[in-house]
């Protein structure tokens, strides 16, 4: 069986939340209503992270990270030497990035944590963070905003035979646009970003080949936004206008499943608005060094609404893999190895591999470095968060002067 790794998190699907007023006609073909983005960020209500530490390791203060917001720092492929280093902090934020960048910077280390596998996981790596961009223009309202990395231009040339034989050559604005969202928001799939305002220096506008992207279940997923090449007389774009719609999961259901190895064949109807989707534990079992489930997802009533390439977010299979998280006795968190998924319509079947944990390495075959499995505390138990209720927010953005390319 082939496994692909998975490097999302984001939810299921829908109901119309009480706190919220929805339009009448829901925007982009999306049954979910529409709200202010001050009334979205009161909805997801984001906890603020407080670390006040002393000579404590940077193992223990992710811990506590982990403790106060529910990501998943996982340590045991590696950054031991990060992670024995000693320090002292006092900082409270919202936001997940800024708390943990801190503890790497006040303990005097190269580190960061990387985006890995499914469930808000994260694996401690060693060196800079590729992700510092802190420089770059941001625009937006907290917590939702983006930053303009930077514009680059594209050059294509093409000829055309026949008896006359004809050449030409075409350039477009490509816009490296990177959205700011904070781990502990809850989205569902990709956020999108629409550019309804692009003009250089003399008003001229770049708006003709502009690209329209689509929602995505991915919520990494950053479709390329081109726009019309500009005049060679101009090296400014004064006006790059927009909105990013997102789609936040703001209430979820619950279901466990207390020990999952002796569990094959339950099942739960999750009732999300008007649509009832069951959720199935076909298979549950342990090899040598991981776990294996298969889940199946049927929609017992017609899925209408369009999202991304497929149905409805409850009926995708990154969406579906991100929602399930399988604990130890000890609840601690097993790693996501990835999953294959088959089927679509009105039913979904998908395997996934969770793998054990790893304590000593020892020498293998040929020389070669095998983590060994340690001993697995069991029961398991298998947690799937369903969102109950869905919104969507528009979040307008701005920037000016722009230097091109």
């Amino acid at each position: 069986m082939k496994f692909f790794p998975v490097l999302l998190s984001a939810l299921f699907a829908s109901a119309l939340p009480a706190l919220a007023q929805p339009e009448e006609k829901p925007i982009n073909g999306l049954p979910y209503p529409v709200i202010a983005p001050e009334e979205a960020a009161r909805l997801i209500a984001l906890k603020t992270i407080k670390l006040h530490f002393r000579d404590v390791t940077v193992k223990e203060a992710l811990d506590e990270v982990m403790n106060q917001t529910g990501q998943t720092i996982d340590t045991q492929f590696g950054g031991d030497a990060i992670l024995a280093k000693k320090l002292s902090l006092d900082i409270e934020t919202q936001s997940f990035r800024e708390a943990t960048n801190a503890i790497f910077e006040e303990a005097g280390v190269d580190g960061y944590l990387q985006k890995f596998g499914q469930n808000n996981r994260w694996l401690v790596s060693q060196g800079k963070n590729p992700d510092q961009n802190l420089d770059a223009p941001l625009s937006g309202q907290a917590p939702f905003q983006l930053r303009l990395l930077g514009l680059n231009s594209t050059l294509s040339k093409s000829v055309r035979l026949g008896k006359t034989v004809s050449r030409s050559q075409d350039t477009t604005l490509n816009t490296n646009l990177k959205i700011e969202a904070d781990p502990q928001i809850p989205l569902v799939g990709a956020p999108r970003i629409e550019i309804t305002r692009a003009e250089d220096d003399k008003g001229r506008s770049l708006l003709d080949r502009g690209m329209m992207p689509f929602f995505d279940g991915d919520p990494n997923f950053q479709p390329p936004l081109v726009l019309r090449g500009p005049a060679t007389d101009t090296r400014v774009l004064s006006h790059l206008e927009g909105k990013v719609t997102y789609i936040l999961a703001t209430k979820q259901e619950k279901w466990e499943v207390p020990d999952v190895l002796q569990a094959n064949g339950v099942s739960h109807n999750f009732q999300i608005g008007n649509n009832q989707v069951n959720i199935a534990v076909k298979n549950a079992q342990k090899t040598l060094d991981s776990v294996q489930l298969e889940i199946t997802a049927t929609a017992a009533t017609p899925i209408g609404a369009r999202f991304g390439r497929t149905q409805h977010p409850l009926m995708q299979f990154n969406q579906l893999s991100s929602s399930i998280v399988l604990l130890d006795a000890n609840g601690k968190v097993l790693g996501g190895g990835g999953y294959n998924g088959s089927g679509g319509g009105n039913q979904l079947t998908l395997q996934l591999r969770y793998f054990l944990p790893r304590t000593v390495v020892t020498p293998g075959a040929g020389g070669a470095i095998i983590p060994a499995p340690a001993a697995l505390a069991e029961p398991l138990k298998l947690v799937i968060n369903a969102p109950s209720d869905i919104v969507q927010t528009q979040v307008p953005f701005s920037f000016s002067d722009v230097p091109l390319p």
